[in-house]
Protein backbone atom coordinates (compact mmCIF):
# COMPACT_ATOMS: atom_id res chain seq x y z
CA UNK A 1 0.00 0.00 0.00
CA UNK A 2 2.94 2.38 1.05
CA UNK A 3 4.51 1.47 -2.62
CA UNK A 4 1.50 1.90 -4.29
CA UNK A 5 0.82 5.74 -2.56
CA UNK A 6 4.68 6.59 -3.11
CA UNK A 7 4.69 5.01 -7.01
CA UNK A 8 1.37 7.63 -7.45
CA UNK A 9 2.81 10.73 -5.70
CA UNK A 10 6.52 10.05 -8.32
CA UNK A 11 4.03 9.94 -11.64
CA UNK A 12 1.81 12.76 -10.35
CA UNK A 13 5.10 15.24 -10.09
CA UNK A 14 6.63 13.85 -13.25
CA UNK A 15 3.28 14.20 -14.89
CA UNK A 16 3.28 18.65 -13.30
CA UNK A 17 6.57 18.67 -14.57
CA UNK A 18 6.13 17.22 -18.18
CA UNK A 19 2.80 19.50 -18.82
CA UNK A 20 4.22 22.49 -17.11
CA UNK A 21 4.92 25.49 -19.72
CA UNK A 22 8.45 25.83 -19.93
CA UNK A 23 10.00 28.85 -20.95
CA UNK A 24 13.16 28.65 -23.12
CA UNK A 25 14.99 31.41 -23.72
CA UNK A 26 15.23 32.39 -27.50
CA UNK A 27 17.51 35.26 -28.97
CA UNK A 28 15.28 37.53 -30.86
CA UNK A 29 17.94 39.55 -32.42
CA UNK A 30 20.84 38.23 -34.40
CA UNK A 31 23.40 39.85 -36.36
CA UNK A 32 25.06 39.42 -40.05
CA UNK A 33 28.44 40.81 -40.29
CA UNK A 34 29.09 42.42 -43.76
CA UNK A 35 32.78 41.48 -43.79
CA UNK A 36 33.40 43.10 -47.74
CA UNK A 37 31.77 46.64 -45.96
CA UNK A 38 34.57 47.75 -43.85
CA UNK A 39 33.85 51.36 -42.67
CA UNK A 40 37.00 51.81 -41.30
CA UNK A 41 40.28 50.80 -39.36
CA UNK A 42 42.02 51.82 -35.97
CA UNK A 43 45.10 53.05 -35.71
CA UNK A 44 47.79 50.17 -36.54
CA UNK A 45 50.46 49.30 -33.25
CA UNK A 46 53.24 47.75 -34.44
CA UNK A 47 55.46 44.99 -32.52
CA UNK A 48 59.11 44.44 -33.21
CA UNK A 49 61.62 42.39 -31.05
CA UNK A 50 65.17 44.43 -30.42
CA UNK A 51 68.12 42.45 -29.34
CA UNK A 52 70.15 44.55 -26.84
CA UNK A 53 73.82 43.05 -26.03
CA UNK A 54 74.61 42.60 -22.25
CA UNK A 55 77.42 42.34 -20.03
CA UNK A 56 77.59 40.37 -16.66
CA UNK A 57 78.67 42.45 -13.88
CA UNK A 58 80.50 41.91 -10.65
CA UNK A 59 79.59 42.54 -6.92
CA UNK A 60 82.17 43.20 -4.90
CA UNK A 61 82.46 44.08 -1.20
CA UNK A 62 84.88 46.85 -0.65
CA UNK A 63 86.53 46.98 2.88
CA UNK A 64 84.33 50.15 3.94
CA UNK A 65 81.59 47.81 3.31
CA UNK A 66 80.39 49.46 0.74
CA UNK A 67 79.23 47.25 -2.48
CA UNK A 68 80.72 48.32 -6.09
CA UNK A 69 79.65 47.03 -9.17
CA UNK A 70 82.94 45.85 -11.38
CA UNK A 71 82.91 45.39 -15.03
CA UNK A 72 85.09 42.43 -15.73
CA UNK A 73 86.71 43.43 -19.21
CA UNK A 74 89.24 40.70 -19.56
CA UNK A 75 86.80 37.95 -19.25
CA UNK A 76 83.55 39.18 -21.08
CA UNK A 77 80.74 37.07 -20.02
CA UNK A 78 77.66 38.20 -22.03
CA UNK A 79 75.11 37.71 -24.98
CA UNK A 80 72.01 39.20 -26.05
CA UNK A 81 68.46 39.82 -24.70
CA UNK A 82 65.53 40.03 -26.83
CA UNK A 83 63.16 43.03 -25.82
CA UNK A 84 59.53 43.58 -27.14
CA UNK A 85 59.16 47.48 -28.60
CA UNK A 86 55.48 48.00 -29.25
CA UNK A 87 55.39 51.44 -31.44
CA UNK A 88 52.21 53.26 -32.85
CA UNK A 89 53.18 54.51 -36.18
CA UNK A 90 50.69 56.86 -36.34
CA UNK A 91 52.41 58.78 -33.16
CA UNK A 92 56.01 59.07 -31.52
CA UNK A 93 54.56 56.94 -28.63
CA UNK A 94 56.33 53.51 -27.60
CA UNK A 95 57.30 51.43 -25.17
CA UNK A 96 59.56 48.94 -24.22
CA UNK A 97 58.27 45.57 -22.64
CA UNK A 98 60.41 42.25 -21.14
CA UNK A 99 60.31 38.92 -22.55
CA UNK A 100 59.13 37.89 -19.33
CA UNK A 101 55.89 39.78 -18.96
CA UNK A 102 53.31 37.16 -17.83
CA UNK A 103 51.01 36.40 -21.39
CA UNK A 104 47.56 37.15 -20.11
CA UNK A 105 48.73 40.65 -18.76
CA UNK A 106 50.43 40.92 -22.07
CA UNK A 107 47.38 39.49 -24.57
CA UNK A 108 45.09 42.76 -22.36
CA UNK A 109 47.18 45.22 -23.08
CA UNK A 110 47.51 44.56 -26.88
CA UNK A 111 43.71 44.22 -26.84
CA UNK A 112 43.05 47.18 -24.60
CA UNK A 113 45.45 49.42 -27.43
CA UNK A 114 44.12 47.96 -30.35
CA UNK A 115 40.60 48.38 -29.64
CA UNK A 116 40.80 51.52 -27.66
CA UNK A 117 43.56 53.25 -29.46
CA UNK A 118 45.40 54.77 -26.25
CA UNK A 119 48.93 53.78 -25.84
CA UNK A 120 50.03 51.36 -23.29
CA UNK A 121 51.38 53.29 -20.54
CA UNK A 122 52.87 52.28 -17.01
CA UNK A 123 51.86 51.62 -14.31
CA UNK A 124 49.47 48.75 -16.84
CA UNK A 125 46.80 47.97 -13.77
CA UNK A 126 45.67 51.90 -13.97
CA UNK A 127 46.27 51.85 -17.92
CA UNK A 128 43.78 48.99 -18.02
CA UNK A 129 41.33 50.57 -16.10
CA UNK A 130 41.33 54.16 -18.01
CA UNK A 131 41.59 52.97 -21.61
CA UNK A 132 37.54 52.63 -22.27
CA UNK A 133 35.97 51.57 -25.46
CA UNK A 134 33.43 54.70 -24.81
CA UNK A 135 35.66 56.60 -26.71
CA UNK A 136 35.47 55.23 -29.87
CA UNK A 137 32.49 52.81 -29.67
CA UNK A 138 29.40 53.60 -32.21
CA UNK A 139 26.89 54.95 -30.42
CA UNK A 140 24.02 52.99 -31.88
CA UNK A 141 25.50 50.03 -30.02
CA UNK A 142 24.67 49.58 -26.79
CA UNK A 143 26.85 47.93 -24.58
CA UNK A 144 27.25 47.49 -21.00
CA UNK A 145 30.84 47.99 -20.30
CA UNK A 146 30.81 47.51 -16.68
Amino acid sequence: MKRTYIAYLVLGFAFVLACSSSRELVPTRARQIKTDQVIGYHAPVELTIAWYPYQELDFKQKDDKQWVILSDTTNYRGGMIPVMLITYPETRDSLWLDMHIDTKILGNLLKHTLMTQEPIRRPFGQYLDQASCIKCHPQDIKVDFN
